[in-house]
C-alpha cells in the first residue's frame, strides 16, 4: 500500500469516528414515564403536542397552564356548553370535538386515533384506560377523586396536586404558571 492510500484510509477512519460521535448526541428520549393521580405508570411523550382533554376541568387546566395550542380534542358538550370558557378562549369552538365521552361511557378508541392525539386526559376507569393502552395512546388520569373532599383544605390539596401533575406533563412555561398560581392560591387562602 502506498503512502497516499494509507493517508486516505486514515482520513476516512477519522471522519467516521468524528461523524459517529456527532450522531450519538441526537439520541434524546422521545418519551418518559409518569405516575398519574390514580397511581398508574404511563409512558407519555416528552412534550405532548395534541392533547385530548376529556375530563372536567382538564381543558381549563391545560388552557390556564398555557397549553391552548396543544389541545387537540375536546368533548363536544364542552366546546359549546360553557359560555364563560368561550369568552376566555374563543378558539374553543374551533377545536376538534368528540361526542359521547364520559366516566362510564365505552371508549371508541378509533375516534382518538383518527384525531391523531398523542395524549389523553381521561377518567379513572381501568377498563377504558386499558383500551387506550392497547391502541398505543397514552391516557393519564389527572383527577382520581371518587368522593367529594370533606374540607376546603382537602379540595385545595387535591386540586393543587392535579394541576401540578399536569404542569409537569406539559413542562416548560406550564411549571412556572403552576408555581405562580399555587403561590397566589396559598396567599389568598391564608387571608380567609
Amino acid at each position: 500500500m502506498n503512502r497516499n492510500s494509507a493517508l486516505v484510509i486514515v482520513v476516512l477512519f477519522l471522519m467516521a469516528v468524528v461523524l459517529t460521535g456527532c450522531a450519538s448526541g441526537d439520541n434524546q428520549a422521545t418519551t418518559r414515564t409518569i405516575t398519574d393521580m390514580a397511581g398508574n405508570k404511563v409512558e407519555i411523550p416528552v412534550s405532548p403536542q395534541k392533547i385530548a382533554t376529556m375530563t372536567g376541568p382538564s381543558y381549563e387546566m391545560v388552557f390556564m397552564l398555557g397549553g391552548k395550542d396543544r389541545i387537540g380534542l375536546v368533548r363536544s358538550d364542552h366546546a359549546t356548553g360553557y359560555p364563560l370558557a368561550l369568552l376566555t378562549n374563543p378558539d374553543l369552538a374551533n377545536y376538534p370535538t368528540i361526542k359521547g365521552v364520559g366516566p362510564q361511557t365505552p371508549v371508541n378508541v378509533e375516534q382518538f386515533l383518527n384525531a391523531g392525539v398523542d395524549l389523553v386526559l381521561y377518567y379513572n376507569n381501568a377498563a377504558e384506560l386499558e383500551k387506550f393502552k392497547m391502541a398505543g395512546i397514552p391516557a393519564v388520569v389527572i383527577n382520581a377523586i371518587t368522593t367529594v373532599p370533606a374540607t376546603t383544605e382537602e379540595y385545595l390539596e387535591q386540586s393543587s396536586a392535579n394541576l401540578k401533575l399536569l404542569s409537569e406533563i406539559l413542562g416548560g412555561e406550564a411549571v412556572e404558571r403552576y408555581e405562580k398560581w399555587h403561590a397566589y392560591l396559598r396567599k389568598n387562602v391564608e387571608l380567609i
